[in-house]
């Protein structure tokens, strides 16, 4: 058997006698397309955990040839209106229809090529390079009396529980209307999060949590969850359950649930026009699953340097300082000093683990609102 990914991004196992015919079935989608279309797939660096794995089941499960053909439908039905093309611009329906499967067939190869990234705050370099691994918020011990820490867990719970049995054995602890009755909650039974950065913007998917990001690797992607947007605004809104999050072989499945905006801002990326770019809360959110390890996991560091810049002269004790130098004077050799170190200490890092690293010095405004696609980048030099 070989582990295949077909044009439209499901990932099957298929015989591989079945690879000696020119044009192949999808296990998954049920979709016929060349054998050149597909593409093997390598071994995951990284541990598989269920999570996953039991939403490709269920969805598997869920998905026949003609529930497929629905959903499809469904998501060209929306094309059509969000993109104007309707029967009066064609002459014949063949060629309206055969436009609308392209811009389809365009979007979710774009999806399928996009970049998994989670940005962070720029002054928090030196925890994430003391952890040597990305940590969610029940690693770094959230408080329960939160509203935003219910929200999250409330949603994660409804969300996941059915896949994943560690969130559905610790419900069952707390579940009362008197409110939390333990800290029962461990940060590696829940997810971490990403945004799929559809087009691969330069400032990353999601720069409202923080200018600057890391780039996981593609394997990151076989063992994460998908939703069609931030999961506790998509339960605020509309109970959340577990069909709204899928693996990365059922992408076209979110295109049914995501806003009008935000799929016609797709629609326009995966075919070179000018989109506008929401950057609040309107982004595929991928929920990863398991140990994300700095060394083993990520691509790439991109780091915003005018957030250093801005650190260097905030006034003693502001907000945006770290720890370390939250006493410290504005331009003061101590300021400067720590952020020489730390960006010693990411430069060998990357050197070491051959990650690549950008520095982006584009104006804050400009930076966040553009949809320009970050320069290629090296992996710095051995220090």
């Amino acid at each position: 058997m070989a582990t295949m990914r077909c044009p439209y991004g499901c990932i099957s196992e298929i015989p591989r006698r079945d690879l000696l015919f020119p044009v192949i079935k999808c296990r998954q989608c049920h979709r016929r397309s060349a054998r050149s279309a597909f593409g093997e797939m390598n071994e995951s660096s990284s541990d598989a955990i269920s999570t996953p794995n039991n939403a490709l089941a269920h969805h598997n499960r869920m998905t026949t040839p003609s529930s497929q053909r629905t959903i499809d439908g469904a998501v060209m039905a929306r094309i059509e209106t969000l993109m104007g093309l309707t029967s009066k611009w064609y002459t014949h329906k063949s060629d309206r229809m055969n436009k609308i499967r392209n811009i389809y067939s365009a979007v979710i190869r774009c999806c399928m090529n996009a970049e998994m990234t989670t940005n962070f705050d720029t002054k928090s370099l030196h925890l994430l390079l003391n952890s040597g691994a990305l940590k969610n918020m029940w690693h770094l011990g959230a408080d329960l009396e939160d509203d935003y820490t219910a929200d999250r867990d409330k949603a994660e719970v409804m969300a996941f529980a059915d896949y994943n049995k560690a969130i559905r054995d610790q419900n069952l602890l707390y579940a009362d209307d008197s409110g939390y009755l333990d800290m029962r909650i461990k940060g590696n039974d829940r997810p971490g999060y990403m945004v799929l950065n559809v087009g691969n913007p330069i400032a990353g998917g999601a720069p409202m949590y923080g200018m600057s990001y890391v780039i996981y690797h593609d394997h990151v992607k076989m063992r994460a969850t998908f939703t069609a947007t931030d999961t506790v605004q998509m339960n605020k809104s509309q109970p959340i359950s577990c069909d709204d999050a899928v693996s990365f072989g059922h992408l076209s499945q979110i295109l049914l649930k995501m806003s009008d905006a935000k799929l016609t801002e797709l629609c326009k990326i995966a075919t070179g026009k000018t989109a506008s770019v929401n950057r609040e809360s309107d982004f595929i959110e991928a929920q990863s699953w398991g140990k994300i390890s700095l060394s083993k996991d990520i691509k790439a560091f991109v780091i915003y340097m005018p957030d250093i810049e801005r650190c260097n002269v905030a006034p003693t004790g502001h907000k945006m300082l770290p720890g370390p130098i939250k006493n410290t004077t504005p331009n003061s050799s101590a300021r400067t000093q720590f952020f020489t170190l730390q960006l010693q200490r990411l430069r060998a890092f990357c050197a070491e683990k051959n990650i690549k690293l950008h520095f982006e010095h584009m104006e804050t405004g400009q930076y966040m609102a553009s949809l320009q696609a970050r320069p290629r980048m090296m992996a710095p030099a051995v220090l």
